[in-house]
């Protein structure tokens, strides 16, 4: 893996510390080729005025992979998408708890090619586990220049460039 930019070394500081509240942030030990990974997995529980009297459980989880890249391609983007979708769904147990487990992909690039932002807005990844009966998984995508702001999102990472827009102003 080259050198990043201490540029996006900061801008990956940045992003890390607002999900550092509520994620698990592996620096040390994140799959290749990511430069972080954070985890983050919620039990709920629903009663009916007693504890015993339990109707419901709720497992919900998400994956997320920070990748660095000063140009990224198109195909450079594909392999961080396949490489992140496969890294997620092997984390992934369905039971009939299980509601959700996404994975997510934060790429911070030097720049962004009009090509590229295009293959970025026209990936699209889910998975249903057991017709959806123990859950599904989807993949949201976000990518971000740190320096200018420009960004470009997959159809389910809206609300995920929002949040990195608003990181980066």
């Amino acid at each position: 893996m080259e050198l990043e930019s201490l540029e996006l070394q900061d801008a990956l500081e940045r992003v890390l510390r607002s999900y550092g509240a509520y994620y698990t942030i592996d620096r040390e030990t994140p799959p290749a080729p990511f430069a972080a990974q954070a985890v983050f997995h919620v039990h709920g529980e629903q009663f009916f005025l007693i504890k015993q009297a339990k109707y419901a459980e709720i497992d919900s989880n998400e994956y997320v992979y920070f990748a660095l890249e000063h140009a990224p391609t198109p195909q450079r983007v594909r392999d961080l998408v396949q490489a992140a979708w496969e890294a997620g769904i092997a984390q992934v147990t369905p039971t009939s708890t299980h509601r959700e487990s996404d994975v997510l992909l934060i790429l911070l690039a030097d720049s962004l090619s009009d090509e590229t932002a295009k293959a970025i807005r026209g990936i699209r990844l889910s998975k249903s586990y057991r017709l959806g009966l123990q859950g599904y998984s989807h993949f949201r995508l976000a990518a971000i220049e740190p320096a200018t702001g420009r960004s470009a999102h997959n159809p389910m990472g809206q609300d995920l460039a929002k949040l990195l827009s608003n990181i980066y102003q």
